[in-house]
């Protein structure tokens, strides 16, 4: 299931309150069915399809089984104790971030926070719970228009990243867009300030901030201190996006740190 934005035609996933291409309120939006039809049938190799060879005399595999057990200890193992210390979020702001400046205790929300990467002909989402889902690239979901050109997801963006964090205090999404450095869309934003400053307009925001090969900028809300801010580093190509209950310029600067 899935919500198609009536402003900009973005497939958003079902549980979705705001449009995550151009903010669009979404929640009288109704969820429509998309599935991706199976692949046709394959024969086998010399027999009619539908037809197999006739099954060998069945003998019960217990070194294969043994052997199967072991190597799925061994994968448990790689999984739960290896992988957590060799790798690390794909995304810049992590819980510990969020409590070294704001303090208190943070935990990512995992069924309202994924990961998206994209193929020559599909995006594909995975949930931090385990759910996964496949879309294919279409009109509505792969490309979007910067600066009068069009520019494919696909061999442009390589991951994109939406985490919802959830404290005592409040909440904070994160939205992170990984640019392919070397790719049009790149070369588009990164090849001057200009062309970086026409990024941060394209996503609403002014006044950038510069510290090295990072650029950043925020904003308020109207009569409050919640906010958002937007975070480039033109030498990886890295994108961010922060929605806080609590944003200043110093708050700002640390998170520019981080990236």
């Amino acid at each position: 299931m899935v919500k198609i934005c009536p402003r900009c035609g973005y497939q958003n996933t079902d549980d979705a309150s705001f449009c995550m291409r151009c903010g669009n309120d979404l929640r009288s939006v109704q969820p429509v069915n998309y599935q991706i039809p199976p692949p046709p049938p394959q024969p086998q190799s010399g027999y009619p399809l539908g037809q197999y060879p006739p099954k060998p005399p069945f003998k019960f595999p217990m070194k294969a089984i043994i052997g199967a057990v072991i190597a799925v200890v061994a994968i448990v193992v790689v999984l739960v104790v290896v992988v957590p210390i060799l790798t690390a979020p794909g995304y810049p702001i992590t819980t510990s971030s969020l409590s070294s400046v704001y303090g208190g205790s943070w935990t990512v929300d995992n069924s309202h926070s994924f990961q998206v990467t994209f193929s020559s002909s599909s995006m594909t989402i995975s949930y931090f719970n385990g759910t996964t889902k496949t879309l294919p690239l279409t009109s509505f979901n792969d490309s979007f228009i910067f600066n009068g050109n069009s520019y494919i997801y696909n061999g442009n963006m390589s991951t994109q990243y939406f985490v919802l964090f959830n404290s005592s205090s409040g909440s904070v999404h994160e939205e992170v867009e990984k640019i392919v450095v070397g790719s049009p869309l790149y070369k588009a934003i990164a090849s001057n300030f200009s062309s970086i400053s026409t990024w941060f307009s394209f996503n609403g925001f002014s006044n950038i901030k510069q510290n090295g090969n990072v650029y950043y900028s925020y904003y308020n809300f109207f009569f409050s201190s919640s906010g958002e801010e937007m975070i480039f580093d033109r030498s990886n190509g890295v994108t961010v996006f922060l929605a806080t209950n609590d944003i200043n310029s110093n708050i700002a600067a640390k998170f520019a740190s981080m990236v």
